[in-house]
């Protein structure tokens, strides 16, 4: 911004946005004393910092630089004028010095409070790192909480499941179990036929040998009854393995009972016995020889 300010002994002056800034600062000291003796240092700082003043140090040498130039101004243009408000040039830089020695006061001031600010801040910054690792670690046991009730809700649903199907495993248990039960009675009915079966069997076995033996012993008492016909001397036949016993001894002690038979659950005509001739007949033959 370029400012042309007319004065009775010099031509236009040339004002730089920094000199109209402390230009209008001083006017509105003189012209507004009842509202503010001086602009405060935030007020400075946050104008001067837009125009890209970072630094508090360089605020305050623009401060003294300024006021410098200012007052040269002034002075330049017209060095009996007054300021606004009846100050002459000289009042106007003893008051410019003294502003200036208040605003390098509170520049201090403001150092110390920002360097105060700077290791708030730095404390802050370490505090909120140590934040954003809580911050990394409670996402984590979140994320490992959302796992946990996902797996959990799956157990849950699978639960739900199984507890669905109980009462169809009840009923197919039961269905089962009679069937189990009916098996069971026909496996003991099938173990007691068997059993029988044994039974007879044995029974069927010892009536066997038996028969086999009255029918060796018969074919042995035949074979003797046929030697005695044939030779009626009373001597003791060359075949006869009964020694002292009787014929009618041996017949009593071997002849196949009709019980026997029946036990033997055979039919009598399967007894070689009757397919020959029978001890009476054999008696009753040689009876007739000798008379």
């Amino acid at each position: 911004m370029i400012a042309g300010v007319d004065y009775p002994s010099k031509n236009t002056i040339i004002v730089t946005h920094r000199d109209l800034f402390f230009l209008l600062f001083f006017l509105r000291h003189y012209y507004m004393p009842n509202k503010a003796s001086y602009l405060s240092y935030m007020d400075v700082e946050n104008i001067i910092s837009l125009r890209g003043v970072q630094k508090p140090s360089e605020i305050a040498n623009r401060y003294k630089i300024g006021l410098t130039r200012l007052y040269k101004i002034w002075t330049d243009a017209s060095p009996n004028k007054k300021f606004p408000g009846g100050f002459s040039g000289t009042q106007a830089g003893k008051k410019l010095t003294e502003v200036a020695k208040k605003l390098t006061e509170e520049n201090k001031n403001q150092r110390a409070e920002i360097s105060k600010i700077q290791e708030e801040f730095n404390s802050l910054q370490g505090l909120a790192s140590k934040t954003r690792d809580n911050i990394k670690q409670k996402q984590q046991q979140v994320q490992n909480m959302m796992a946990r009730y996902k797996l959990l809700q799956q157990q849950q649903q699978q639960i739900q499941e199984l507890l669905t199907m109980i009462p169809d495993n009840e009923q197919h248990l039961k269905t089962l179990t009679t069937q189990k039960d009916q098996q069971q009675k026909t496996i003991d009915e099938l173990n007691l036929k068997i059993a029988e079966n044994k039974k007879t069997i044995e029974n069927q076995t010892i009536n066997n040998a038996q028969l086999q033996k009255i029918i060796d012993d018969n074919n042995t008492i035949e074979q003797g009854l046929n030697e005695i016909l044939s030779n009626p001397q009373p001597s003791t036949p060359k075949h006869w393995p009964y020694g002292e016993k009787s014929v009618e001894q041996i017949l009593s002690e071997n002849l196949l009972k009709p019980e026997d038979a029946v036990k033997s659950k055979q039919p009598v005509s399967v007894v070689k016995v009757s397919k020959k001739k029978t001890v009476e007949q054999i008696t009753s033959a040689k009876a007739s020889q000798r008379h």
